[in-house]
């Protein structure tokens, strides 16, 4: 994926000539998602054999940001600084968290021809932090409208997926989780270019 991402921001970059023009916005979505632990315990020490015991919890998810951008003919890069607040209930417990983190998105605007209305679609990676799961590693894919409602002034109307990989944690009995969340959600923002 990364390695997609580079090369379509390459390509795209050797391809303009223009000097961007610079935005920046903010936005609120909320949606929902769930978080899933693998468990990766050992149950014969002869034999090395392993078992996944698959575990996971459903939440609602509100995600505010701010974002700062470069607006080319074709393309748009995005940087995000965003904050993620999560509430579950499983098993009669309650799991409140807050995650924060940076995302930088590669966004396709397309069917631009003097309309107002135009849809895109972003690709993009981020780094999370927070809710007791150390740093984790996101991926982003958003499908959605712009509407220009003036020339400086942009709306954004997006459902976005977000996949955190947290990564391998270790309980305190020893046993190894694999945490990820995935993330949907629709989004409302506001960009003005500066």
């Amino acid at each position: 994926m990364l390695r997609i991402l580079s090369l379509l921001m390459f390509l795209t970059l050797t391809t303009q000539a223009a000097q961007p023009t610079n935005y920046a916005g903010i936005g609120i979505g909320a949606g929902s998602g769930y978080e899933e632990w693998a468990y990766n315990e050992q149950y014969n020490y002869f034999l090395g054999s392993t078992y996944d015991n698959l575990y996971d919890y459903s939440f609602d998810a509100t995600l505010t940001d701010f974002k700062v951008g470069f607006n080319y003919d074709y393309f748009r890069l995005e940087l995000s600084f965003a904050k993620i607040e999560i509430t579950g209930t499983e098993s009669n417990t309650t799991h409140d968290k807050s995650v924060s983190g940076i995302d930088f998105d590669y966004v396709l605007p397309f069917m631009r021809e003097n309309q107002n209305f135009f849809p895109f679609i972003a690709v993009g990676l981020g780094q999370y932090s927070g809710g007791g799961l150390g740093s984790g590693f996101a991926v982003n894919l958003n499908f959605g409208l712009f509407y220009e409602v003036t020339e400086k002034v942009e709306m954004e109307f997006a459902y976005k997926l977000k996949s955190i990989l947290w990564g391998t944690k270790t309980t305190s009995d020893g046993d190894a989780l694999d945490i990820t969340e995935q993330i949907s959600y629709g989004y409302v923002g506001l960009k003005f270019e500066l």
